[in-house]
């Protein structure tokens, strides 16, 4: 999970720019440094907010990340039941 603190009027007005930007270099970098500042202490760095990137879920993954959250429960628990639905939908009467 990427979490953004602005301190400044500058940063609050540069907000569109700063916001979501999955595929900055610098945000990779930046993941590149703290896994492997991580995997060298022996501990474990987590990633998410990435349901709709399951690309750099992959990318991180192989970087080192080892928990992963793609999702809320709201959404896991919506996808089951639109599927149960469409289950009973597809039923051949």
């Amino acid at each position: 999970m990427v979490v953004v603190q602005f301190e400044s009027a500058a940063a609050l007005a540069a907000m569109a720019e700063i916001v979501g930007q999955y595929d900055h270099r610098e945000l990779h970098q930046a993941y590149e440094r703290t896994i492997a500042a991580c995997r060298k202490q022996g501990k474990y760095v987590g990633v998410g907010d990435l349901g709709t990137r399951p690309d750099l879920v992959e990318k991180f993954v192989k970087m080192g990340a080892r928990y992963v959250s793609t999702g809320t429960d709201r959404a896991f628990l919506v996808a089951e039941c639109n599927r149960r639905a469409r289950q009973v939908k597809d039923l051949k009467l």
